[in-house]
């Protein structure tokens, strides 16, 4: 499967502007991270300091209103303006979007942590750079779909997106927590699991308990 630079002219009709940034990112993410790619530490660096440069042109261009927002900031545009329905399901999939941006550019230093990983090596407390940006990107993730609720109808138009994103935060956590079993946030960690879980089930209009359980 390839993913071009340039979107095709059938799906590009149906994005917006800060949708299609994000998916022409998203798509240079795929391809030069991981699709049959061996890098060497060196190659993987240059290649990720240029999707953070594009991701950081993705900011300064964008209204702050489609920036995922911080933990002190969420609701706060409520107090002063109503936000449609639409805009406001437009926003939120941005965010999505953005976010899974975000874990696809890290997620090989999780995945090559773990693949690395001598099984009678005691874990270790803390993790680098990187893999911190990943698993924050992962939280965030989390809390930006169970806030967002599977009751309002009105957003579930891009269900699947978000069922999609938060299997994806969820593994990344999963590996995180088997890498760093005794990191200061593991309580965290392991509470956002359980609602990335319950989430999704509502999602998926499921009562897969015991898939989820396994999982």
């Amino acid at each position: 499967m390839s993913y071009p630079h340039v979107l095709n002219p059938t799906i590009e009709c149906y994005l917006s502007t800060t949708e299609k940034r994000l998916t022409k990112i998203l798509g240079l993410a795929i391809s030069r991270l991981y699709l049959w790619a061996v890098h060497t530490p060196e190659s993987q660096e240059q290649i990720v300091t240029e999707l953070e440069r594009e991701i950081d042109d993705w900011l300064r261009d964008t209204p702050d209103f489609f920036h995922p927002q911080q933990e002190q900031e969420k609701g706060g545009d409520q107090e002063f303006y109503e936000v449609s329905w639409v805009l406001r399901g437009q926003q939120r999939t941005t965010q999505a979007a953005f976010l899974f941006n975000k874990m696809m550019i890290y997620r090989g230093y999780l995945l090559q942590e773990f693949l690395d990983q001598t099984p009678s090596t005691p874990s270790s407390s803390s993790c680098s750079g990187r893999i911190r940006a990943c698993v924050d990107n992962a939280l965030a993730m989390v809390s930006l779909a169970t806030n967002v609720g599977a009751d309002e109808c009105k957003y579930n138009a891009a269900f699947w997106t978000t069922s999609h994103f938060l299997f994806c935060a969820t593994s990344i956590l999963l590996v995180y927590c088997i890498l760093y079993p005794d990191s200061d946030d593991t309580d965290k960690v392991h509470a956002a699991i359980e609602d990335a879980m319950k989430v999704h089930r509502d999602l998926d209009y499921g009562a897969h308990i015991d898939d989820q359980k396994l999982l």
